[in-house]
């Protein structure tokens, strides 16, 4: 295959996705509170209102009244992919740190004797943006194969299409290296609302039934710098794509014992139709991508295309034990049915190529994912009266094959340790802080190439977040 095709290729792949900061899976979150970071094992609380989201059904084991919760977490995440296949012939480590500091959830639960009605506005997917200075290695030779493209081959240096690729925006580096001030900045977010009621069926058992919409939003705007002395940096590609989903949710509660409570959880799949919106592209257009601006059809990132990619089903159990009345401890499972969704993103597009008889068309590259899952074991423990400690682990297991991993997305495998403090000052009040480190399990593949070898490339990651929550029962 010509080398700059093949290179052109790669941009489809490399922006499969808007990073998350903090994703459990491929774009789902469980870290929806304070709580959570403090123990990642929430799936049959009944003490807090965030079971909103982890135990619905509990709703209505909470006291009478109207309760109301406020989580916000700060979220240190950093990504680094590194090449460290011999004779690679550009920079080798690429590191991204961008601060989510602000990640807010909101929850509210009245309950009422034998029901209960709650609500929730909180993030359920991505979580956060990423931000590569200096670029991907892929990514960063697709950018260059972009302009050389445009480059006459006779006349050697002279663009083809002086604007807006004027003759003084070579933007590779002058060694032919591909690491050439270009930068990507990407974000991705789906918050959601969330509403439903529970209802007590007699002493044992409790049902809920909610529902949830999703706004979801993911973006990318790839910069690069001009060579030669005061060279400005210029936006080549910036654009968003953009879906709404639905979900049912349907709860069960179920406490045999005064001592062992159980929360079954299930989501549905929700349906994610999204439509891309090119905001700019400074590659020129060309004839043979349909008058579509090559760096969008080397993407497959197109203004106005349509594609799917849904969030899988998921079903969740959490059993919770009373060991003494200060001491309780939390099991807790996941299992996300990705093989029940479609999952489709664009790739490069084929050009039209009258004497190799083939016609302009927009492709999609489709991805077969393994269920994934997540277990974890944790604890509270009352050891001061009014405040309690709370700590927990949690594995994810994202599953994800090594021919899907690329620079940006890196979903590998990660512990969840947390831990935190939750202090009653009186009766109707609540105050929690908490602390959460991930550990990954870093991976490898043979990703990395210059368009003709492939090298061996790690992915790597660490994230710290820092959270606090405030709740409150008006009576």
């Amino acid at each position: 295959m010509n080398r700059k095709l093949f290179v052109l290729a790669l941009l489809g792949s490399v922006m499969l996705y808007a990073s998350s900061a903090f994703a459990s899976y491929i774009d789902q979150i469980t870290d929806q509170s304070a709580e959570w970071i403090g123990n990642p094992t929430r799936l049959a609380s009944t003490d807090s209102v965030d079971c909103v989201t982890y135990n619905p059904a509990g709703t209505v084991k909470m006291a009478d009244g109207l309760h109301v919760h406020f989580s916000s977490q700060s979220i240190d995440n950093n990504n680094t992919t590194e090449v460290t296949g011999a004779g690679y012939p550009s920079a080798m480590k690429y590191e991204t740190h961008k601060p989510s500091k602000f990640v807010p959830s909101f929850y509210a639960n009245y309950k009422n004797d034998n029901w209960s009605a709650y609500t929730g506005v909180h993030i359920i997917g991505g979580g956060g943006s990423t931000f590569w200075e200096n670029g991907t290695p892929n990514l960063n030779l697709a950018v260059q194969a972009v302009e050389q493209t445009d480059i006459d081959p006779v006349t050697a240096g002279v663009q083809l299409h002086p604007a807006p690729w004027s003759n003084s925006k070579f933007y590779f580096a002058d060694d032919g290296s591909a690491n050439a001030g270009i930068s990507v900045d990407m974000l991705s977010m789906f918050p959601a609302l969330t509403i439903g009621g529970a209802y007590k069926l007699n002493d044992m058992l409790t049902m809920s039934l909610g529902a949830r919409v999703i706004k979801a939003t993911q973006t990318i705007k790839i910069t690069a710098s001009e060579s030669g002395l005061g060279g400005s940096k210029d936006t080549l590609y910036d654009a968003e794509w953009n879906a709404t989903g639905y979900m049912g949710i349907i709860g069960l509660n179920i406490q045999p014992t005064s001592e062992l409570n159980i929360g079954i959880t299930y989501e549905s799949m929700s349906k994610m139709d999204w439509k891309v919106s090119v905001h700019d592209d400074l590659s020129y257009k060309s004839t043979a991508y349909n008058n579509e601006h090559v760096l969008s059809s080397a993407s497959g990132y197109t203004d106005g295309r349509k594609f799917r990619f849904d969030i899988p089903a998921r079903l969740m159990l959490g059993i919770e034990y009373v060991i003494t009345p200060t001491l309780k401890a939390d099991l807790a499972g996941m299992i996300y049915m990705s093989n029940w969704g479609t999952y489709e993103k664009p790739t490069k597009s084929t050009a039209t190529n009258p004497l190799a008889g083939t016609t302009y068309k927009q492709n999609v590259n489709s991805y077969d994912f393994d269920i994934a899952w997540e277990a974890g074991a944790g604890f509270s423990w009352e050891f001061l009266k009014n405040i309690t400690w709370t700590g927990g682990v949690n594995y994810d297991c994202m599953n994800v094959k090594d021919q899907y991993l690329s620079e940006l997305m890196n979903k590998i495998d990660l512990w969840n340790v947390g831990t935190g403090l939750k202090i009653r000052t009186e009766e109707n009040l609540n105050l929690m802080v908490s602390y959460m480190h991930n550990f990954y399990i870093t991976r490898s593949n043979n990703s990395a190439t210059d368009g003709t070898n492939y090298y061996k490339t790690e992915y790597s990651k660490t994230a710290n977040v820092f959270a606090f929550s405030i709740e409150y029962k008006f009576l």
